[in-house]
């Protein structure tokens, strides 16, 4: 015999209905809640999973040691938890954009690349006759390892707000390591410690060599006499041309005696106009001569230049700032540039408008 009563919602008055109604409503609310919640700690997990800086950063806040991660105390991270670093760095980078490969080479104990001195002679061969050797044009090239580094700041108070922040330290981090190795890359010499500048290539062109103050632009001719030169080289894949904010903005300004913009020859309007690549770390402070204030112009084939990480992003956390409330997110990684082809790349050095 059942003890239990079934009474109808319409026999019920409408004060106990709006109260039983009221029980349903919070009891609705709360598992919403709950399962929200529940999702957010699973997206949580699943970030802290792929992002390092995640793991980091919520040990930095809790003042706990991180198990996956690492203490405070500043010990490396593996390579395969800074993998996504890498993956973020490659847009950040011009060249990469070029499409110049960024090889990783985390965890090979060497990089070796071959570089060709001089172009392969090839020659007709009459019947029976023999080949006449020659010297070798392919040499091995070991990359090396150059350390860039920066170091990220970050006060406890943002840490404690905990809105993505690891995703603003990454993206800082990622910034400052893909400026410092395109200043490298395109300083008008080579910088201490770093690998060595585009310009300085053994085998490069410059085109305007014999200007001796510098160049004054005033037309579209430098850009075709860089792509003359890279052809007359044989090289045969779409030439890419890197130069800085104010020689595009020169460029753009153009007038022809009816003073409308000047546009390039069909000869090389595709290559100029899909194919250029503007960044600040080309200088625009050169000096040549008298002439000052010059930037340089570079021409290349991407696929005869290899960007080499022999050792991954690596990351630490730096406590020497607790006085001050802030924590440090020191980053560093080995990195080379090596040009595969001696005579790929064409240079317009010293110009301006």
């Amino acid at each position: 015999m059942s003890n239990s009563i079934t009474i109808s919602k319409d026999e019920l008055s409408p004060e106990v209905r709006s109260e039983l109604q009221g029980i349903a409503d919070v009891k609705r609310k709360y598992e919403e809640r709950e399962e929200r919640k529940g999702s957010l700690i699973q997206m949580g997990e699943d970030r802290s999973q792929k992002n390092v800086l995640a793991q980091m950063v919520r040990a930095a806040v809790s003042g706990r040691t991180e198990n996956r991660a690492l203490s405070l105390s500043g010990n490396n991270v593996t390579n395969d938890r800074v993998q996504p670093i890498i993956d973020e760095l490659r847009p950040e980078l011009v060249l990469a954009n070029a499409g110049v490969d960024v090889i990783d080479g985390s965890g090979v104990d060497k990089v070796i690349l071959p570089y060709q001195s001089a172009n392969p002679t090839a020659s007709w061969l009459a019947e029976n006759a023999t080949l006449a050797d020659s010297e070798p044009t392919f040499t091995a090239v070991e990359a090396g390892k150059k350390a860039v580094g920066c170091l990220v700041k970050v006060s406890r108070q943002l840490l404690s707000a905990g809105n993505d922040i690891d995703n603003y330290i990454q993206q800082a981090i990622v910034r400052q390591v893909a400026h410092a190795i395109e200043e490298a890359a395109f300083a008008d010499s080579d910088v201490t410690n770093a690998f060595g500048a585009l310009v300085e290539t053994s085998g490069a062109t410059d085109i305007v060599s014999s200007a001796t103050n510098g160049t004054t632009i005033t037309n579209f001719d430098e850009i075709a006499d860089l792509k003359a030169e890279l052809r007359g080289n044989n090289v045969r894949g779409n030439i890419h041309y890197f130069m800085a904010p104010s020689i595009e903005a020169g460029y753009g300004k153009l007038k022809d005696n009816d003073n409308q913009n000047l546009v390039p020859a069909p000869y090389i309007f595709n290559d100029f106009v899909e194919r250029s690549h503007v960044t600040s770390a080309i200088p625009t402070n050169i000096t040549k001569g008298t002439g000052t204030n010059l930037s340089n112009i570079l021409a290349l084939d991407p696929r005869d230049v290899k960007m080499v990480m022999t050792e991954s992003v690596q990351i630490q956390l730096v406590e020497r700032y607790a006085d001050a409330l802030q924590v440090g997110f020191l980053a560093y990684a080995f990195v080379d540039l090596k040009v595969l082809r001696s005579d790929s790349i064409a240079l317009a050095r010293g110009v301006k408008f």
